[in-house]
Formats: C-alpha cells, sequence, structure tokens
C-alpha cells in the first residue's frame, strides 16, 4: 500500500477531492491489518475493474479466498459491495458474504456514487463513523471523491482490466490521470 494522502490529509476537507489515502496494484496488495490498526471495521468494495475483470462472471477465486480468510479472523468486521451496477449482485456478494449497496430512487431523482447521499445511506446503515470505513475502488472521480466527501478512508485500485465501452468513449482514464496528477501536485505543495 503507497500512502497518498495519509497521514498529511486525515482531515479530509484540507485534502484534494480526488487524492486517496493510499493507492494499491490490486486487492490482494492492501494491508488490511494496517487498515484495522487505523480504527477500520468495514470494507466497501466496488465491483467491476477493482474486484472483478471486465465482463467476468465471477470474481476470482483468488480474492474470494483471501477477502473471506480476512473477515472469517475478524480483520474485516464487514465487508460490502458499492456499485453504480443496478443488476442483481447475488452471484458476486454471495461467495464474499458482503451486503450490496446500489442506486436507490430519492425524491424523483437517481442517487447513485459519488453523491454523497449515496455514501450517507451506507454509513447510517451500517451504523458506523465515516472513519470506521475504507472505499476501495478504481475510480478518483467515483469512489474516491465520494469516499473522502463523506469522510471515509480510500483506496485506489489500478483497475483489473480493460474499461467498458462507455468509460472509453467518455475518456474517463484520461480524465482521471489529469486529476490524479492535479491532487499529487496541489498535496505536494501542501506539503511544502
Amino acid at each position: 500500500m503507497r500512502p497518498e494522502a495519509y497521514p498529511h490529509f486525515r482531515d479530509k476537507s484540507s485534502a484534494p477531492l480526488h487524492l486517496p489515502d493510499f493507492s494499491v496494484n490490486s486487492v490482494l496488495d492492501i494491508d488490511f491489518k494496517a487498515l484495522s490498526n487505523l480504527g477500520v471495521k468495514h470494507v466497501l468494495f466496488d465491483l467491476d475493474l477493482t474486484i472483478r475483470k471486465t465482463n467476468a462472471k465471477e470474481i476470482e477465486a483468488e480474492i474470494i479466498t483471501y477477502l473471506v480468510d480476512l473477515h472469517r479472523e475478524g480483520v474485516i468486521h464487514s465487508l460490502s459491495l458499492a456499485t453504480n451496477n443496478v443488476h442483481n449482485m447475488d452471484k458476486f456478494s454471495k461467495p464474499l458474504g458482503a451486503r450490496v449497496f446500489q442506486p436507490y430512487r430519492s425524491k424523483g431523482r437517481f442517487v447513485r456514487k459519488p453523491h454523497k447521499a449515496y455514501f450517507q445511506k451506507i454509513i447510517s446503515e451500517l451504523e458506523a463513523d465515516p472513519s470506521e470505513i475504507v472505499m476501495i475502488g478504481d475510480k478518483a472521480t467515483v469512489d474516491v471523491a465520494g469516499g473522502n466527501k463523506s469522510g471515509m478512508w480510500t483506496i485506489l485500485v489500478a483497475p483489473q482490466g480493460r474499461d467498458l465501452l462507455h468509460d472509453r468513449l467518455l475518456f474517463i482514464r484520461f480524465r482521471e490521470k489529469r486529476l490524479l496528477k492535479a491532487a499529487r501536485q496541489l498535496a505536494e505543495e501542501i506539503q511544502k
């Protein structure tokens, strides 16, 4: 785990919005015991390109075993999927024993990541303090920004496969690289 915003910006309001606390190449590189020592009890995972490769029918067995073992050992108190996918997630959540948080309608509007209301609902349903939750995902604009706005710990994972067509058409990764570069530069300037 490479520290980025942590330990310089524990006050999320002073940190660059798109800067994660940590970054990793894979979920398997996350030190969940270190996160537990920081007070993290609840783990939220984005699904697509974070723990599931592009168009994969299931999560890789190695990742399932790793996460289930950590949960069984008590390192992770709760495991959840926080996804913008509106389809049935049972085939992904059941092997992990994970709860699923998906977009919902409120007052006629669709609420999804990175809206603060989406994350506030998760915090409320977990009955947790935001500092006890880590949001892990592959997108700085959705997973990291949403988690940061809500006061959660955040981890940016390198995408595990090729982006979906709509993300490629919208140049999501190009825009993300620019935002991350600016956030990292701002962080360096603030730390000087």
